[in-house]
């Protein structure tokens, strides 16, 4: 009886026992498999370019480079107040955590667009911090804030900070059955 108990959940073709926790996220975060969101977006800018807040929203693709690193790109646009600001973001990403929840934070570069009340570009470094929600093994929810530093701004100020709050939904693809 002891033994019957014992091989309850053993694969016995492959001799091992079913994946779990990290091991579920290795398989379904390798190398290869590709994230696509939509999310909507709050944005406080920096007061010298708009003191209110305003709402925007994008897009975002990544792709795993192993099951905790993701490579990503994030575009979102935002119109209010005669200003259409659009930036443009990639960077590394690290998730800790299980397959249903994960915690994340990223580093990587943003390139800023205006128009309207504002005309021209800007670049500079961005962060992130963040968590993913598993909503099925391919389908998520995410919310994540970002913190962009401009050392030469578009706006001919000293510099921008321009912080933002994002939520989304995405799907996973890739992800071994």
């Amino acid at each position: 009886m002891a033994a019957r108990r014992a091989l309850r959940g053993f694969n016995h073709e492959e001799n091992t026992r079913p994946r779990r926790g990290a091991d579920r996220d290795a398989r379904s975060q390798r190398l290869g498999t590709t994230e696509a969101s939509v999310v909507a977006r709050g944005t406080l800018f920096d007061p010298s370019v708009r003191p209110n807040p305003a709402a925007g929203i994008g897009g975002r693709v990544g792709v795993f480079l192993t099951p905790k690193w993701l490579l990503e790109a994030d575009y979102t646009t935002t119109s209010a107040g005669g200003l259409d600001y659009r930036p443009f973001y990639l960077r590394v990403n690290v998730f800790a955590g299980s397959e249903r929840t994960a915690f994340i934070a990223g580093l990587g570069y943003v390139h800023d667009s205006y128009s309207g009340a504002l005309e021209g570009h800007d670049a500079g470094l961005t962060s992130l911090l963040g968590v993913r929600f598993s909503v099925r093994e391919q389908m998520f929810w995410r919310l994540d804030a970002t913190l962009d530093y401009i050392p030469s701004p578009a706006n001919d100020a000293a510099d921008n900070w321009t912080a933002a709050a994002h939520i989304g939904i995405g799907y996973r693809f890739g992800v071994s059955q």
